[in-house]
């Protein structure tokens, strides 16, 4: 068990000591809760949830938006804390902040019944950020759907949603993130929405248009995704690296490396993801002089991963799968 292990079971154990009413003690003060309660706050139980649901409702707005934002950032730092009760709740909020937080909360949601109420928001909502919002979070069951996992009526439904808000939202923002998640949809209506985002959309209308590229697995869109690579707008360059990385396009590796350089940290970051994908002569020794050259932890870490990841997938390579014999296939077949 290493020290993190060590560390994470402490908080963990000093979480679970925290009574409930110092919980609801704390939400009821101006102070913000501790990361330690907040963890405590995703244990609780049913019983304790009602109660703290309840409680919620009646907390100034300002202090519920910041209360919610502390939830965010936690649940952002850390894959193991579990509010969806609260953000479920505050879908419902009259502050467009916490309706917005609570749909970003929930994108990583098993909940499929939650679906009808995105749809609803992105159909309905009077705040453009928040539909926006909505359409981003659907974008996880459309790659469910795609992969036959959830139900087929909910779906189609929440594709054509999709594409309508896609054809007609009056918010360009709106749009462009319904035509990011559509990007893992094979829907046939989709390659059309993408080129028309690319070349007239706009620089962000072009950057959406590269992410629903890369989430489409569609080797079509390699020669305008190996163009934008050395585009003037930071969120292109960035958008058309996830893309190639995401396409598997060796052809970018030249200009993958020469990305790992750029004044865009976020676009060296997704650079140096794509070239852990793309692999290629030389990419192990790009990523580990980045990774000398680098100060900042995250991206340390992120170039750490990345590293991880080439040697993963050059490992995968060197296994050999694709050499087997087409009859080997067969006899795995018939192992199932």
């Amino acid at each position: 068990m290493t020290e993190e292990d060590f560390d994470a079971r402490d908080i963990l154990e000093s979480a679970r000591q925290v009574p409930i009413e110092e919980l609801t003690a704390a939400l009821q003060s101006d102070e913000p809760l501790t990361a330690i309660q907040l963890i405590r706050l995703s244990m609780a139980s049913s019983q304790e949830m009602s109660a703290i649901l309840a409680l919620l409702t009646q907390i100034p707005p300002a202090r519920l938006e910041d209360f919610y934002e502390d939830l965010q950032a936690l649940t952002e730092a850390n894959f193991l804390v579990d509010f969806e009760p609260i953000f479920i709740q505050g879908i419902q909020n009259p502050s467009p902040t916490i309706r917005q937080i609570s749909l970003r909360g929930l994108e990583d949601s098993e909940t499929e019944s939650l679906v009808p109420r995105f749809v609803e928001v992105l159909n309905s909502d009077a705040n453009p950020d928040v539909r926006a919002q909505s359409a981003g979070t659907l974008g996880g069951w459309i790659q469910m759907g795609e992969l036959e996992e959830m139900e087929v009526a909910l779906f189609d439904f929440s594709q054509a949603a999709l594409l309508q808000a896609a054809n007609e939202d009056k918010s360009d923002l709106v749009r462009q993130r319904a035509l990011e998640s559509l990007g893992f949809s094979s829907h046939p209506d989709v390659p059309a929405l993408i080129e028309a985002a690319f070349t007239s959309g706009g620089e962000a209308g072009r950057a959406s248009a590269l992410l629903a590229m890369g989430r489409s697995a569609d080797p079509r869109w390699k020669e305008l995704v190996l163009k934008s690579l050395d585009h003037a707008n930071n969120d292109i360059r960035r958008q058309a690296a996830f893309a190639a990385g995401a396409l598997f396009l060796e052809d970018a590796a030249p200009a993958l490396h020469t990305l790992l350089a750029d004044d865009d940290r976020d676009v060296r970051r997704a650079a140096a993801w794509a070239l852990s994908e793309v692999g290629g002569e030389g990419a192990r020794e790009a990523l580990e002089s980045l990774l000398a050259l680098t100060e900042d932890e995250e991206e340390i870490e992120e170039i750490e991963n990345a590293i991880d990841n080439l040697i993963f997938n050059q490992g995968v390579d060197d296994f050999g799968l694709m050499s087997l014999d087409p009859d080997d296939f067969d006899l795995l077949d018939d192992e199932d």
